[in-house]
């Protein structure tokens, strides 16, 4: 998907500490399946939904590696066992799977090699494919990027609800990190814009999005905050949202 252009505040930093390593994920996302491809502990490192559905024996990511003692919070590769979890550095466990084809502490056969390509597939039928995509420019760049708009009439509200789409995503994956990107990014464009999400976008993200969202809060928030005391045609916007 084309993308003319990226803005927004960047990802903290969380996305350069993980070595992508050559293992992947296939996804087909929407009801056309449309497909993507991305780095599997790339997105497992970020996505709580993927994390589980992905690595879910593996353990966090702390500590001490067992077969060096030295601390994970390096920048040195890292990888897991899939049976008991236990995260180790990608080289320490290479070179004992030298002297031995098993695990250092579950004692089962190692058969996750970082030196061999591995492909996993999964769907999310229910997910817009471009707010997916959205999330993939963010995982890899730390930037929220910005959609060319044909309906150039429209296009500020089309870029707010493409917005609230994206944050639907986001609680799909339980993202914590991109949802912040998203409602940072939704304050900067209100701001640039100096317009706030119309009637027609509220509705959309009552209507869409999950009822213990905090993207419900969140633009009620932002309401409260820039709308002016005379706004006009409240009543027409959802009563949850009054």
């Amino acid at each position: 998907m084309t993308v003319s252009k990226t803005r927004g505040a960047a990802r903290k930093g969380a996305h350069k500490r993980v070595h992508f390593g050559r293992h992947m994920v296939d996804i087909f996302v929407g009801p056309d399946e449309h497909p993507f491809s991305v780095h599997q502990d790339l997105l497992c490192s970020s996505s709580s939904y993927f994390k589980e559905e992905v690595q879910s024996s593996r353990k966090v990511i702390e500590g001490e590696c067992s077969i060096c003692t030295e601390g994970m919070s390096g920048h040195l590769p890292i990888t897991y066992c899939g049976p008991c979890g236990q995260n180790f550095h990608t080289g320490c466990i290479q070179e004992w799977l030298d002297r031995e084809e098993i695990c250092p502490l579950c004692r089962t056969e190692w058969n996750y090699f970082e030196d061999e390509v591995g492909i996993c597939e999964t769907s999310l039928e229910e997910c817009d494919p471009l707010s997916f995509d959205m999330y993939m420019q963010w995982l890899y760049t730390g930037t929220i990027p910005v959609y060319p708009h044909g309906d150039l009439e429209n296009a500020v509200q089309n870029r707010f609800i493409e917005l609230m789409k994206a944050h639907i995503v986001g609680d799909k994956l339980q993202d914590p990190g991109f949802l912040k990107a998203i409602y940072e990014e939704i304050i900067d464009y209100s701001l640039t814009v100096e317009k706030l999400p119309s009637r027609k976008s509220v509705v959309f993200a009552y209507t869409n999005g999950s009822e213990v969202s905090l993207l419900r809060k969140f633009l009620a928030a932002l309401y409260a905050v820039r709308a002016s005391s005379h706004f006009k045609d409240l009543e027409r916007f959802p009563k949850q949202f009054i």
